[in-house]
C-alpha cells in the first residue's frame, strides 16, 4: 500500500537572514522534508545561489511581500490552494500569532520563537490592529507550539482560550562548528549566547560576578540583530 506525502506549507520568508529564527529554519526545513512531508516554501525572494538553499528538496513559491498584508492577500491565498497546502506552519514572534493568514481556513501550526512583539499589545498604534488579527489566529489555528514555559505562558496571558491547544517544545543541540582557540583566548570563560539588548545582559552581569567564576565573561552573538 502506497501512501500520500502530505502537503506542508512554510511562511519561509525569514530564511534568508542569519540570525536566530533563520538558523532554526536552516536546521528544522531540511529535518522536516527527509521525513517525506512535501513542503512547499512561502518566501519574498528567490534564493540566493551561494546561500544552499536552493539545494533543498523543497519547492519554493516566490510572491511579493504584498502577498502578505491587506489588499495582497489574494496571491498567497491562491498560491496555497494551487499547491493544495493541508497544513501551513508559521515560524516566527507575536506578529506570526496575528498575520491575517487565518482568514485562509487552512490547519495551521504557530512556533513561537519570540514574545519580544508582546509590547504592541499596549502600543497606541497598531493596538486595534494587532488585536483583531491575534484574536482571530487564537481562534482558528490548531496548535501553537512555544519553545519555553515562559514563553507559553505569555501567550496564555493574552489568550487562555489556548491552554488546551499549546505545548511546549525546547530546541535540540547542534554541534555545529568547534570554537577556535584563536577566537576565545581564555582558558577558562563564562560564556552567554545573545549580545543585543533583549537577552537580559545586565541580570547576566550580576550572575557571574555573584558567581566569584574564575574566567572571563564572554557573549556571542551581533548586537545588531
Amino acid at each position: 500500500m502506497t501512501t500520500r506525502s502530505f502537503t506542508v506549507g512554510i511562511d519561509a520568508r525569514e530564511v534568508h537572514h542569519y540570525y536566530g529564527i533563520a538558523q532554526v529554519m536552516r536546521q528544522v526545513i531540511p529535518r522536516l522534508a527527509a521525513g517525506g512531508c512535501r513542503l512547499i516554501l512561502f518566501v519574498d525572494r528567490p534564493p540566493a545561489a551561494e546561500s544552499g538553499l536552493a539545494e533543498w528538496p523543497v519547492t519554493w513559491e516566490v510572491l511579493p511581500a504584498s502577498a502578505w498584508t491587506g489588499r495582497g492577500l489574494w496571491r498567497l491565498w491562491r498560491a496555497m490552494r494551487r499547491h493544495r497546502i493541508e497544513l501551513y506552519h508559521l515560524m516566527g514572534d507575536l506578529r506570526t500569532v496575528s498575520a491575517p493568514f487565518c482568514c485562509f481556513r487552512v490547519p495551521s501550526v504557530v512556533t513561537l520563537y519570540d514574545f519580544f512583539h508582546g509590547d504592541y499589545w499596549d502600543h497606541p498604534g497598531p493596538a486595534w490592529w494587532f488585536r483583531r488579527w491575534s484574536w482571530r489566529a487564537a481562534r482558528r489555528c490548531a496548535w501553537f507550539v512555544a519553545i519555553s514555559e515562559f514563553s507559553r505562558q505569555e501567550l496564555l496571558a493574552r489568550h487562555p482560550e489556548l491552554a488546551s491547544r499549546s505545548r511546549v517544545q525546547y530546541l535540540g543541540a547542534d554541534p555545529g562548528p568547534s570554537i577556535s582557540s584563536a577566537v576565545i583566548t581564555p582558558s577558562r570563560y563564562f560564556l552567554s549566547v545573545g549580545a543585543d539588548e533583549r537577552k537580559n545582559l545586565d541580570t547576566v552581569l550580576e550572575a557571574w560576578a555573584a558567581s566569584r567564576y574564575p574566567g572571563e565573561w564572554v557573549v556571542v552573538g551581533d548586537p545588531g540583530d
